[in-house]
């Protein structure tokens, strides 16, 4: 990713927990701080995913047009 076409931002999850999410038209990439959980509360989950959805919708904007997530 290069640095003009990346759109970053950092949620708090949690106390323990913060994710730093960047995307681009390439994908989406998350960097978690202090380190990757072993497992996420049902709260912080919840918040993961609508972080997500803000920089995905960030995403579309930018693009001018629909960005599509598959989930497994």
């Amino acid at each position: 990713m290069t640095a003009e076409s990346v759109d970053t931002k950092t949620f708090r999850l949690s106390r323990r927990l913060s994710v730093e999410l960047s995307v681009s038209s390439i994908g989406i990439v998350a960097e978690w701080l202090p380190d990757p959980p072993d497992k996420l509360t049902y709260g912080e989950l919840s918040k993961y995913r609508k972080a997500r959805g803000v920089m995905l919708e960030r995403l579309a904007d930018k693009l001018g047009g629909a960005v599509v997530l598959i989930e497994s």
